[in-house]
Order: structure tokens, then sequence, then C-alpha cells
């Protein structure tokens, strides 16, 4: 960006002409800054911008600006080509009249290249309560009165807050500031700034918020503001914001963020991290955010609690060229109803996030409902063809999460899964989504499930042909979790095909149907139809099917929708529907026949499948495939009766048709077709010691078991009653008693119960690390890096003897997020793995522990709830005292609680307040009777 400037002392006459020529027309006064000092204007009575030493000063010239209800100008031209700055001893006056602030008049200006430095790192700080008043708070410009309309435009402001760490980076208290507060006023435009940024645009230069605009109660809102603007050089470069870059606060309405870097250097790769990038809080509503680019932030790039925004064309989560991921750790964050999430042709690009779109609710009275997500990227490229991963595309979490639209949107390429419905979400509508599918109609499979569904009374698909959506290439199509919980959830008329498995009730892969459709769970487990014949007559396909679904337990009609089949038993192709309205008596063979839709390559040969739809929304898996045949076409084949329901076939009740009749199998495996529990025959092995131990190479099949024999055949020596598997085996006597391939005990170990695991230092590009093997046996193993910096290996192996040490090196991203996993296996040989974070601590400072596995503890519901914090142990505990500590994410301790507990306690309830906390990212440590604990968990 910028512009090049010919002879800057021509080029601010031309400024200081064009300004006399504007002023003597509009009655405007144009003060030009020529100070760096903080002095006020020592005589506003007179029409002089002049401190005591005859200077013009930024203090001086908004004094003298205020004095009128004209719209003034306030210019620069400071002697010197360096950077300019003004150390603020005390705030500046508040803007009460309409000023335009353009710092871009000052001489060597480019949009790279600010001049004016507005640093607040000497004001004085101030805990700031409820009633504090707004204008005490540390602040570069306050906007608020009758300064409607005003301009603030090409300055670096830096410095307005503070926060204090330990050695170790765990805040111990912090001091609210605002760069540039916005209150009880509007029409501003705020754009070219540098805030929270250095003059070079990626260093930081630390807010606590970036921006905040709002309203007291009862005054008038904060509306209609520009931040940034639809040219290049308008952009707002806003980082290093502990809390938010942008905060659009209490009643701000209609304002529009527009073409800003949120999160990252004006060189547009470089992260400077804000907690979150722009906020939007209750009740603000119907502002604009569009076309930003907004990565890097440690918690959310767009965080909507206020409703009825619209979020267009950004890019969140990749870096100014669209190809590299600088993630945030939720790209959007939606909790409030109305807000439109991308717009026809005004889609948003959401990829390399840790989570793409979370849409939720963290409480019972919230609220996230009527929201539209559409036409957006998520997980792909700038042209939709190459993965950039967020971990998952889009996840929708809480009971009142409902009603929403998501229709339009690309979610491929995502780590994780495409959709992941949580929590009891309910009545949301998917269609006309391209899941697993690239821009070119090719594979960009997600790692986890297209949709995953533990919600009830969704949508996917609406019923009409045109809305259908595409899911394929991912692990599974559709998975619903298996819960009573799970219900009314319609699939229909979608292309679902390349999946490792298309629709799954209960997650467990295919569900058998039951007689007459008992059986409850996801979906009530609705049983398929059964397909028997099909035959193609010209443009018709009659089928014929059974459906068993007992009218006492499926809500009729039942609709059963048919489609070609992939040849994974997945439907690929929509062909035609039909409704069932009753079930026939004696539940015979239903016949139907569907027109073929124009342009359909169905043919003889080509598979079919179906699924049943009852009244309710119940849907079923797809049923089993069935071939189609040109009418009067048929090869038979022999079919055999299963009478006692055991998947094996009565070799003596057999028949030949075409296709599978119901009650029968195409196997003649059944020993007795009368009893479920005599299967096929089984191989006996002979048992001539009576050990219980048969003899691996003398066999015989029979139905029941002949004397003499048994199943097992593990037995090395048949000859000696005194040899077989798990015998004691304790001397060197010539004999393998227990079959293991040595004779006598076997001395040798490996394995360890536990590491040591330490973080030697840390210095600002690498992090050291040693793993210490403190057992008594030879442990190998692997570690693995996350989160870390290009600089080093992410992973590798050891084997370490009895007290044997391994050391290696590793970059960091920043203390607290780069994360060490080791995994070894333990003396019985079952695997065991622990994490430790960086804590970022000097060389001088190491620090070791003894790392356990650490994953036997969960909290739900997470993000927690209002009411208490739920843990939940996958082992009983034994009586003791329960130490619990919960840290922020940079490691400030903000509370702890011990409780006693009884012998069997799996879950415990913390009554700790956290009301006051901010949302992101927390971390619980516990410990009871010398085990430790270690979750994260989400407010």
């Amino acid at each position: 960006m910028g512009k090049h400037y010919f002879s800057e002392h021509f080029k601010f006459l031309l400024i200081v002409l064009a300004i006399t020529s504007y002023s003597s027309v509009f009655s405007q006064s144009t003060f030009i800054v020529n100070s760096t000092s903080d002095l006020p204007d020592i005589n506003l009575e007179d029409n002089k911008c002049a401190d005591i030493k005859g200077n013009c000063t930024l203090r001086a010239a908004i004094q003298n600006a205020n004095k009128t209800e004209e719209t003034d100008n306030v210019y620069f031209n400071i002697p010197g080509d360096e950077v300019k700055t003004i150390l603020l001893k005390e705030n500046l006056p508040p803007i009460t009249e309409t000023i335009r602030l353009d710092a871009t008049t000052q001489p060597g200006y480019t949009w790279s290249t600010p001049k004016i430095l507005i640093s607040g790192s000497e004001l004085e700080l101030i805990n700031v309560e409820e009633e504090t008043p707004r204008d005490l708070i540390p602040q570069g410009f306050f906007l608020t009165g009758n300064s409607s309309g005003s301009l603030v435009k090409g300055f670096i402001l830096g410095g307005f807050g503070l926060i204090e760490e330990d050695e170790y980076g765990s805040i111990l208290e912090y001091y609210l500031g605002i760069a540039i507060q916005v209150l009880n006023s509007g029409n501003h435009t705020i754009q070219s700034n540098f805030i929270g940024v250095q003059a070079d645009g990626i260093t930081p230069f630390r807010n606590i918020f970036g921006m905040y605009t709002g309203s007291r109660d009862g005054f008038a809102d904060s509306r209609n503001n520009l931040i940034g603007g639809t040219e290049s050089d308008d952009a707002n470069v806003i980082g290093g914001s502990w809390r938010s870059a942008i905060l659009l606060g209490y009643k701000s309405g209609e304002n529009e963020v527009r073409g800003n870097y949120i999160g990252i250097g004006a060189n547009g790769s470089t992260p400077i991290i804000n907690s979150h990038g722009v906020s939007v809080s209750y009740p603000s509503y119907n502002n604009i955010i569009d076309a930003n680019l907004i990565s890097g932030n440690y918690v959310v790039g767009i965080h909507l609690v206020g409703g009825g925004n619209i979020v267009t064309n950004n890019t969140l989560g990749l870096n100014s060229t669209k190809d590299v991921a600088v993630p945030n750790l939720y790209g959007v964050g939606i909790k409030n109803t109305g807000n439109k999430l991308g717009l026809e042709g005004k889609g948003n690009l959401i990829s390399g996030n840790d989570i793409g779109i979370l849409l939720y609710t963290s409480a019972s009275y919230d609220f996230s409902n009527n929201n539209s997500i559409q036409y957006n990227f998520i997980g792909t490229d700038k042209a939709g063809v190459e993965g950039i991963p967020n971990g998952v595309g889009l996840e929708i979490s809480g009971n009142n999460c409902s009603d929403n639209i998501i229709s339009d949107n690309m979610i491929s390429g995502n780590t994780g899964d495409g959709i992941s419905i949580q929590n009891g979400s309910n009545n949301n509508s998917f269609f006309r989504n391209s899941i697993g599918i690239n821009n070119n109609n090719e594979a960009l499979g997600n790692g986890g499930v297209g949709i995953r569904i533990d919600g009830n009374n969704n949508y996917i698909g609406d019923g009409e042909p045109e809305n259908l959506n595409q899911i394929a290439f991912n692990s599974k199509g559709i998975a619903l979790l298996n819960s009573y919980y799970v219900y009314n959830n319609r699939i229909s008329l979608n292309n679902i095909f390349s999946n490792g498995l298309g629709i799954d009730l209960g997650d467990d892969n295919v569900t058998a149907n039951d007689i007459n459709d008992s059986d409850l769970g996801a979906n009530n487990l609705q049983n398929y139809p059964v397909l028997l014949k099909s035959n193609l007559i010209g443009s018709q396909l009659e089928i014929e099917f059974q459906i068993d679904s007992d009218p006492k337990y499926s809500i009729y009609p039942l609709t059963i929708e048919i489609f070609k089949s992939d040849g994974n038993r997945q439907g690929e192709e929509y062909l035609g529907s039909v409704e069932v309205f009753n079930l026939p008596k004696g539940k015979k063979n239903l016949i139907t026949s569907i027109g073929i839709p124009s342009g359909n390559t169905i043919t003889e040969g080509d598979l079919i499948v179906a699924t049943a739809t009852d009244a309710l929304g119940n849907t079923s898996e797809f049923s089993e495939e069935l071939p189609v045949n040109l009418s009067g076409s048929c090869t038979t084949e022999t079919f055999y009766a299963d009478t006692d329901g055991d998947g094996l076939g009565d070799p003596a009740n057999l028949v030949e048709e075409c296709s599978l009749p119901q009650g029968y199998v195409s196997n003649a495996d059944d020993c007795d077709d009368r009893d479920p529990e005599i299967g096929a025959a089984k191989n006996w092995y002979l048992d001539w010691d009576g050990d219980g131990f048969g003899d691996p190479y003398t066999s015989i099949q029979e139905c029941t078991q002949p004397s003499g024999y048994v199943l097992d055949n593990t037995d090395c020596n048949d000859k000696d009653a005194s040899i077989y598997p798990g015998a004691l085996d304790d001397t060197a006597d010539g004999k393998d008693q227990d079959c293991d391939g040595f004779d006598g005990p076997v001395t040798s170990c490996s394995g360890a119960d536990n590491l040591l695991v330490s973080e030697i230092c840390s210095t600002n590009t690498s992090i050291e690390w040693q793993i210490e093997n403190p057992g008594t046996c030879t442990v190998t193993g692997r570690w693995e890096l996350r989160k870390m910096s290009s600089t080093g290996d992410s992973s590798g192996s050891f084997e370490l003897a009895p007290g044997e040490i391994y050391n290696f090196t590793s970059g960091t991203v920043s203390k607290g997020k780069t994360q060490l996993v080791v995994y070894w296996n333990d003396r019985n040989g079952l695997e065991l793995n622990t994490s430790l974070n960086a804590t970022g601590i000097e060389c001088t400072q190491a620090q070791a522990s003894m790392s356990e596995p650490l994953n036997d503890l969960y909290i739900s519901p997470n993000p927690i709830s209002d009411e208490a914090i739920g843990m939940y142990f996958t082992q009983p505990l034994n009586e003791g005292e329960l130490q619990v500590k919960i840290y922020s994410s940079s490691g400030n301790l903000i509370a702890t609680e011990n409780l006693l507990v009884p012998t069997g306690t799996t879950s415990v309830s913390l009554g700790v307040d956290h009301s006051s906390w901010l949302e992101g990212v927390y971390i619980l440590n516990a410990s009871i009777n010398g085990q430790n604990y270690r979750v994260q968990f989400i407010k």
C-alpha cells in the first residue's frame, strides 16, 4: 500500500492553500500542529492555537476546535522526517464538536509509513469501576457530545492501559485503556490508523481495547460510524489488544467495519494477536462487517452477541494472499438472533482456524436462532479447490440454537467434522451445501463426519430436488449420536456418496432392521426398506419392497425415497419417492412405479438403495442394494429360508428368485433353523490330555460338541496335561509349560508407568525439552509438538534405558500455546500419553514435573453453564481431599476450591462464581491422593 509523494513542502503548501479556500467558504478553522509537546493552549479567548511556547500542539488544536460548532480541521506539519511521538501526560480533551483529525497531512506520510504516534504509556492508570466516568479511562481520542461526523485518520495509537505480568507471563493485574472511544455519538470516520501496532506495522504496541463504540442508557445510540473503508489505504491495522480490537458496544447500530487488518500486521502475514477481533455486544444491531482480514486472534475473529448484523467478504484465519493459515481459535462466534454470515456473491472465506464457525448458546436463557450462514467457503482456499483446514468447519451447540438456515456453503477439507450439531440443537435447516467436495466437483473430504447430529427436528435437505446437499468423501456422510434424545432429523433428497458410510443411526456403523421396528435410539432406529425386485420399463422403474415398521412404533405415512447407489450402499442420485399410508396385513410386499427423472442414466445392472422416513421426520439408514433389471430380464439365484432370524439359511428349504426375498438369505449354513441359538457348524479340536485346550492340528466340523473335543486350539502339547497356555513355568526344566515359546521365566522387562517430562528453558525463539525414564525397564516412545513455529522438528522418537535422559529443542509460537505430547507404553504394554504446555520460563528458571496420563477427567457441559462447572472422572476416586485450581489461558490463577469426596465419587459440581470471567479458554488442574488431572474448558 501507500502512494508516491513528490516534494513534501510543495505538497503541504497545496494543502494549506486548499484549506484556506475551503475555510473561507464554509467558515471552518484549520489548526496545523507543529509540535510534539503535550502542552495546552495558553489563551482560549483568542483565535490562535498556541501553547506557552507559541507552538500549536495537538491538545491545543482540539481545545480550539471544540470552541465552535463548525467543522474544524486539525492537520500536521511537525519538522523532521522521523516518526513524531506525542507522549500524553493526561487524556486529550474529549472531542465534543465535529473535528477532522488528519495525520496523513504530516510530510512523509504513506499508509505503510505513518508519522504521528500518540502514546498513552505515561498516563495515570486507574482500576475502573462500573460508575467510573468514561472520560477518566486512559485513552487516545474520545469522541462524544456534538462531535458527530468527525474524522480520525492516519495515526499510530498505543500504550493505553497496562497488563502486569509475573516472570512466567501470568497476569497479575490489568488497567483499562482504549485507543479510540466513541460514546453517544456517530457518523464518524476512523481509517488508516495503526492501533496497537508500531509504525513498522508488525510490532505490537499493546492497548487493552483498540476501539470502542457505544452508548450510555438514555443517551443517543452510537450509529453510522465507518471504521476503515473501501480503498486499500483506508484500512486500519488493529492488533495487540488484550480484549477486543474493535468492540461495538451497548446500542451500537448500523456501523460499518470495512477493509481492515485485525490481528495481523500491515504485511498481511505477521500475527499481532488480539483476544477478540471484532466483538458486537448485546443489544448492538444491524452492523456491517465487510472485506476485513481477521486472523491470528487468540480467541475469536468475529464475535456476534448482538443481533441483525451482516458479515460478508471477510477472510478469517488466513494471510492476505489467502494461501497460508494464520489461525484464530474460532473464526466466527454467534450467540444471538437474525445475523447473516455471508450473502449471495458476498461469502466469507473461513479457513485455517481451530473451529471455523461456532453458533452457540451458553445458558438456558440464551437464544441463537434465525441466523443465516450462506455462500461461505469453510476449510478451503479462496478458489474453493484446495484445503486449508479448520479443525471443525461449523459447530452448532446448545438447546436454543434453532431455526437457523445453513445453505449454499462449501464445507470441505477440514480435519474434523464438516458440520457438528451438538447439545440438542434443533429445527435447523441445511440445504444446497457442498460437504467434502471442492469447487471442481472433486474430492476434498472432511477428516471426520460430513454432518454429525446430536439434536432433533433438523432438516438435511428440504424435500425439494433443487435444494439437495452434496455430501461425499468424508469418513461418514451423516452420523447421528446414539441417544433417545436424537430424533425427527429428516434427511431427504440429498446426494450422499463415496463416504465411509452414508447414513449411520447411532454412529456405530450399519444397524440391522429389527422385528416390527420396536427398538429405540437415534431417529427411533427407523427400519430401512427391504428391496426385493426392480424392473426398468422404459422410463418407469417398478420396485417391489417390504417395510417392517409397525404403526405402534412408527408414525404413518412413511416416505420411501429411492436412489441410484454409488456401489457402496449410499444414494448418490435421487430417483423418486412413494408414500406408504399403512402397513399391509400380513406384511405383504409393496409394489410401486416411479418415473425416472429426465437426464438420469440408470440402466440394467445399476444398483439402487432406499431410505424410509416416518411422518415425524425420522429417516432410516440406506437399505441394502438391489440391481436393476430390464423388464422380462432376470438371472435367478438360490436363496435359503432363515426361519429363526439368525442370518443363516436352512439347506433343506430353498427357492429360486431374481432377487433376495424377505425372510431368506444367500447361505445354507444353519444347523437347526428352528433355534436361533444353534447356528452354523463349528470347528472342534481334540483335547487328548483333558486340560481344556485343544490340539490345533486335529479337528472336526460339527453342529454340536463331540466328546473329547473343545473349541480352543491353543495347546502346544496335547500329550501332557501340565502344559497349556497360562500354566506356571518358573524353572528352566526343558519344558515350556505356558506355551509362550520360552522355557522358564522371562527376565527382560520393558515399559514405564510414568516419565519425567520437563521444560528446561525457553528463549524468544526456542524451547529445550527433557524426557527422563525413572523406572527400571527400558522404554520406547514418540513425541509430537503442536502450535509451534517452523523452527526445528515437530515430532520424533526415543528409547531410554532406566535413568536415561533425552533432550531436544523446538521452536515456539508463544508461551502457553506450544504443547508437547509424549506417547509411551507402560509395563503392561498399554500406550500412555501426556501433554505439557510451554510456560515461557527462562533458562535460569528450569522447572520439571512428573507427567502422567491426564486424560481421565472431562468437563460437561463444555462450554460451561452459568450454574456450575461439572467435573466427571472416568475412574472412581478414593476418599480424600480434592484440590482444584483454575487458570486463565495466560496462566493466571483465578479460582481454587478444596472438597472432601467419598470413595466411589465420579462426578463433582464446582460452585465457583465465574460470572465475571471473560469468554475464552481456561485450564483446570485437580489433584487427590497424589493423582493429578488437567483439562481445558471454554466459557
